[in-house]
């Protein structure tokens, strides 16, 4: 599997500082997948007894005076009264995938699952969350670790290539080199139930 191809911060995007680490944030030149997208009307709804534990609804009445529910259309056409609580507003379509999920404009826990989900059906197991990175176990092999790998992520800015945990590796690696300080990884482990339908075609 060869790297994909990293241009310079002059060609696609600028360098911004959060947190003390110095992020590449790529241009936006692509068209404008939000077209016709309304923030207001599309979100997410929780359901109980469904294999997608998230479902996708169009808000088609939110009456200013009811506090408590709203009228949401789902995308087989049917409707049905939802209490407000169990509404979570649909990040806009350009986020899809995003790479760090602090970008995301709403961070709750439907846009993280929908958006892990979505990187790991592009089997991108690797995504950023702030200063940490998430990863999710592929229970199978893929063709991400090796030399090859190690060098394109050497001397790479946060953002200059995908989120890897050979990224997070040579930043530590960097950072004990010019402080003079040891540095330390703290990786721990969460079972997350949310994507467990992920897992439930593959072969372990």
């Amino acid at each position: 599997m060869s790297p994909p191809e990293v241009k310079t911060a002059k060609q696609l995007g600028t360098l911004m500082h959060s947190h003390g680490i110095e992020v590449y944030h790529k241009h936006n030149l692509s068209v404008d997948h939000d077209a016709g997208f309304n923030l207001q009307k599309w979100a997410w709804v929780e359901q109980k007894d469904s294999p997608e534990i998230f479902m996708k609804v169009r808000v088609i009445d939110d009456d200013d005076d009811d506090d408590t529910s709203v009228l949401v259309e789902y995308e087989d056409g049917s409707n049905e009264q939802v209490s407000k609580d169990k509404i979570y507003m649909m990040n806009p379509p350009k986020l899809d995938q995003v790479e760090d999920m602090a970008e995301l404009l709403y961070l709750h826990e439907p846009a993280v699952v929908h958006n892990l989900t979505q990187r790991y059906k592009q089997n991108n197991i690797y995504t950023y969350s702030g200063l940490f990175l998430v990863a999710v176990n592929p229970y199978r092999n893929l063709p991400i670790y090796s030399s090859e790998i190690i060098r394109h992520y050497r001397k790479k800015r946060r953002g200059e290539a995908p989120p890897h945990i050979y990224a997070i590796a040579d930043h530590a690696f960097y950072d004990m080199l010019h402080d003079k300080e040891n540095q330390s990884i703290l990786i721990t482990q969460v079972f997350i139930k949310r994507l467990c339908p992920l897992y439930a075609n593959r072969r372990i």
